[in-house]
């Protein structure tokens, strides 16, 4: 598959390719996360796969709301 930006079918969108600014800034700005937030995600998933990265971040946002939250919790209880 080429990387011409003339043609963004389906199949462009199903991939993440980090090795393409243009991809990058779409991908971050999707995501509305840094490019080395992306790349990390890309690395949990195991797969540059937008569906399987989606997931990996979104268990992230997840993992670190639950974290913020017990710890502000556990900071009121201590008050």
């Amino acid at each position: 598959m080429s990387n011409d930006l003339d043609k963004k079918g389906f199949q462009k969108r199903l991939r993440i390719n980090t090795n393409e600014n243009y991809e990058v800034a779409y991908w971050t700005n999707k995501f509305g996360v840094t490019k080395e937030q992306l790349e990390e995600a890309i690395d949990a998933a195991e797969s540059n796969l937008a569906s399987e990265v989606q997931k990996a971040l979104s268990i992230r946002k997840n993992f670190n709301y639950n974290l913020h939250t017990n710890q502000a919790e556990n900071n009121q209880m201590l008050s």
